[in-house]
């Protein structure tokens, strides 16, 4: 597949700490931040990619010439005058797209450490014109909200500090068809983000697939400053596999909103299935949701020293849990603090992304095993095990130790 990298930004909010270069130019971990971009894309077996280039062109076309040297085949798209990223899309299209081509697109100011296969696998099963990657944020107020309703796009919350609330942010990788041309403005200045993408959303041309993965923005200074680190431990890190599990009548017996720790009763056959399944390689970690917390049953303190019995319980079974995560809200909860829709609470991912961050996780490679409709997390390509009752794990055991043999 060949790709389209956005670097021709004038980088404003980025020049009062880069001042004589564009903003893709900028120097992190010791070069430039795009040359990090290129080396990911070939990493991942791409290696036909087209620079988008305007202001300072010259300092990028100097540096990275035809790409040889950083086993890549590079050509240039030169805007004259600023066109915005749709307009600087529309004139690359017209002089460096192939018929019928899907093409990678990415902004060569952030790094999201995803496989772009697997988005290219979701873009192709969707049959949309256009697919974006994702990423899951706790707190969404400086880029605005993506509103997905399962595999398709709906609507967009503009960036503001009155949102603070957690929800998906548009990750700047896209897949797209060649036909994406058409929707892009004839002549003139137009935008992508804002004038291009809404439209298309309003006729239903658009998906979305959430992934975890380090993202690194560099479009403001306080996070430039802090790229070199991000982007070191995302070339260096290497990504594990996991189980998810749900709590109540899958690890415990749930005896209706269990929050007291004389009612801790683990599910019989638990603990030994758990130690086999740690033996195959794979991390575990709990994720559950608490609305007990939103209607007003227990706290989130009782959650926490409930939880932390759980896992004493679990360790003196020889079962060690990486960590957990509860999502506390109910949209409908009597608690005014967490009467509200959240992106944790299953069967969204939230919890599950939050954890692959801070734990990489590979969730290709990961499972979800819960004992309700719920607990079949709403990612496609997150394989998920629905137990059929209540302490049989056969099931679930068989298709772990496939998916063990298939990695």
């Amino acid at each position: 597949m060949r790709a389209f990298v956005l670097a021709g930004g004038l980088g404003t909010r980025l020049s009062r700490v880069v001042k004589d270069r564009p903003k893709s130019m900028a120097t992190v971990a010791g070069v430039p931040f795009l040359e990090h971009l290129l080396a990911n894309l070939q990493r991942q077996g791409v290696v036909e990619v087209v620079l988008l280039t305007g202001h300072l062109h010259e300092a990028i076309e100097k540096y990275f010439g035809n790409g040889k040297h950083f086993g890549l085949d590079i050509r240039y798209s030169r805007e004259r005058t600023p066109l915005g990223t749709g307009g600087a899309l529309r004139f690359a299209f017209e002089n460096h797209s192939r018929p019928s081509e899907d093409v990678l697109i990415m902004n060569g100011d952030t790094y999201f450490d995803i496989e772009t296969a697997i988005l290219s696998s979701f873009h192709l099963a969707q049959g949309a014109i256009l697919s974006l990657a994702l990423k899951y944020m706790r707190d969404a107020s400086r880029y605005g909200k993506v509103i997905l309703d399962h595999e398709r796009i709906v609507g967009f919350a503009e960036k503001s500090a009155s949102i603070e609330e957690d929800g998906l942010i548009n990750g700047g990788i896209y897949i797209a068809r060649a036909s994406l041309s058409d929707h892009l403005t004839s002549a003139g200045t137009c935008s992508l983000e804002t004038d291009v993408i809404p439209r298309m959303v309003s006729e239903g041309n658009v998906c979305g697939l959430p992934f975890s993965g380090r993202f690194i923005d560099i479009g403001v200074p306080e996070d430039y400053l802090r790229a070199g680190g991000e982007v070191g431990i995302c070339v260096r890190t290497r990504k594990k596999r996991a189980v998810f599990l749900d709590r109540d009548n899958t690890l415990i017996k749930d005896k209706g909103y269990t929050w007291r720790q004389d009612e801790l009763e683990l599910v019989a056959g638990a603990p030994e299935f758990l130690r086999q399944v740690s033996a195959l390689g794979y991390e575990l970690f709990i994720v559950t949701n608490q609305s007990g917390v939103a209607r007003g049953l227990y706290t989130e303190s009782d959650v926490t020293v409930f939880m932390h019995t759980l896992l004493n319980e679990l360790a003196e079974n020889g079962v060690f849990i990486r960590d957990y995560a509860y999502c506390p809200y109910h949209p409908e909860g009597s608690v005014a603090e967490y009467r509200k829709d959240s992106y944790l609470r299953k069967p969204k991912p939230g919890m599950i992304l939050d954890l692959a961050d801070r734990y990489s996780i590979d969730l290709e490679k990961s499972f979800m095993i819960g004992d309700s409709r719920s607990d079949m997390i709403e990612l496609s390509y997150l394989r998920s095990i629905l137990l059929p009752s209540i302490g049989r794990f056969e099931e679930a055991w068989k298709v772990l130790e496939e998916g063990c043999d298939a990695v």
